[in-house]
């Protein structure tokens, strides 16, 4: 877990290093480019919150007043937006590192106690795919689809067609699995 957070940290600095050159490039064709640039905004934070004062003129109209209310909604509302997936992550990690734990711990004492080990305890679950899981994924993601197309036309229609897509291997398994003969 060390190793994966200690690459991460150098890609994201490898990544600042390598595009750092990039920052500093003057202007696009047609732009202009000036020696003198405006100086940059000074920032104060006080009981009043926020203070943003730049150089007035027609890009900068002048200061910039934010409250700690408005400070705080925004620091969660980031945090909260960005912290959803890895919690969603962890927690599936910690509740399935909670089991293989409390699994371990049973065959720890059945071994001590010298009581035979059940297969069934040991064995990896059956995952075999069934055709009824092809229609329900492809039944959702199509009704899905239809409804995020209600707000993006394209977004949604990739789900449509990916749970289309679910919908016609249903049907091919279906039409196979009749066709097959008996097994005795």
């Amino acid at each position: 877990m060390n190793t994966t957070f200690r690459n991460f940290f150098a890609a994201i600095l490898l990544f600042c290093a390598a595009t750092g050159p990039l920052w500093a490039q003057p202007a696009a064709a047609g732009g202009t480019v000036t020696n003198n640039p405006a100086p940059p905004p000074s920032v104060s934070i006080d009981r009043r919150g926020l203070h943003i004062v730049g150089s007035p003129g027609p890009a900068n109209p002048g200061e910039i007043k934010l409250s700690p209310s408005v400070l705080v909604q925004n620091i969660v509302a980031i945090l909260g937006f960005f912290g959803i997936i890895p919690s969603i992550f962890g927690i599936i990690g910690y509740f399935r590192s909670r089991r293989n734990k409390m699994l371990h711990e049973t065959l720890r004492a059945m071994v001590e106690k010298g009581v035979p080990i059940p297969r069934e305890l040991i064995a990896q679950p059956d995952r075999t795919r069934h055709s009824s899981s092809d229609l329900r994924w492809g039944l959702g993601l199509a009704g899905f689809g239809i409804g995020v197309m209600t707000l993006a036309v394209k977004v949604g229609l990739i789900f449509l067609f990916i749970g289309l897509a679910f919908l016609i291997v249903w049907m091919v398994e279906r039409k196979n699995r009749n066709t097959e003969p008996a097994k005795k």
